[in-house]
């Protein structure tokens, strides 16, 4: 409940009052703001601009932290001085944080045909076909020095095989040219998981950028394993950006928390990123994919 000088009040002592279009505005994810508007019967030539007026930072009474960000004082209003004062911070005093926003976002990405989860290293395999296609053991694999190139039918057993069924070419594109010049294809990228959040309370995680996280609450989308390896979460990005409101003399600080995570295909190698520690996010109100 919002405590302020009633119209009553006002004509006792500084012979303002409050004005009908002061308005109190709530958000569940940024500041809450006041608009209180103050009028008085203006007489031609008694307004002075070193009469005393509001000081920046001041509290709204009743509430510890909504403080004055800026105020607007006029005579426009015929018959009428108005100082429209606006107040922003947190209308609830024991409130700590606000709801926090989170997005995720997927893109596809290039990846080497031998991270397909249908490559294995078994002569001749190639795992269920999408779609259409015989037999995948048709399918010859070229490799150097063990490593996969490329597909196509190769002799001489370099994939494994005595010979080839017949060369590729524009007569002949039977099922076992289907791949023939694969190197890679276009996959589901990897997920990016961004959380912000506007708290009264500090935090310091910029130690654990780089490191591999485990995310406590804040909802965030569920991995895929990859070949039967658990994937997890790399921390990217961490910034905390101090909001200052009032002034000098009399304010409040607020810091507005960002955090991106990147998950993995099948786990960070930890032979090189290092373990980190959890971080406990809150739930937030509202998750979009983007």
């Amino acid at each position: 409940m919002t405590t302020i000088i009633s119209s009553e009040e006002g004509f006792k002592c500084e012979k303002w009052f409050i004005g009908a279009n002061s308005s109190f505005q709530t958000s569940n994810t940024d500041f809450d703001v006041f608009t209180l508007v103050k009028h008085r019967a203006a007489n031609p030539g008694d307004f002075k601009i070193t009469e005393k007026l509001p000081t920046l930072g001041q509290k709204l009474p009743g509430h510890q932290e909504m403080y004055l960000t800026d105020y607007v004082v006029s005579d426009d209003a015929p018959g009428l001085h108005e100082i429209r004062e606006t107040y922003k911070g947190f209308a609830d005093d024991n409130q700590r944080y606000k709801s926090p926003i989170s997005r995720v976002s997927q893109n596809t990405n290039t990846i080497p045909i031998d991270l397909h989860v249908n490559y294995t290293n078994t002569k001749f395999s190639w795992g269920p076909v999408f779609g259409e296609g015989d037999s995948p053991n048709e399918f010859g694999r070229i490799l150097e020095d063990g490593k996969f190139l490329k597909f196509g039918p190769v002799p001489d057993g370099q994939d494994g095989r005595q010979g080839h069924y017949a060369p590729c070419t524009k007569k002949n594109s039977g099922p076992h040219c289907r791949l023939m010049g694969v190197t890679d294809f276009l996959g589901a990228g990897q997920l990016k998981y961004t959380y912000s959040i506007l708290s009264k309370n500090k935090k310091n995680h910029g130690r654990l950028v780089g490191k591999i996280i485990a995310i406590s609450g804040g909802d965030p989308p569920e991995l895929p394993d990859f070949r039967g390896n658990e994937s997890d979460w790399l921390l990217t990005s961490f910034n905390s950006n101090a909001i200052t409101l009032g002034s000098k003399a009399n304010q409040g600080v607020f810091y507005r928390l960002e955090y991106e995570f990147l998950s993995s295909l099948g786990g960070w190698n930890r032979l090189i990123y290092q373990d980190g520690s959890t971080i406990n996010l809150s739930k937030p109100s509202t998750m979009s994919w983007e």
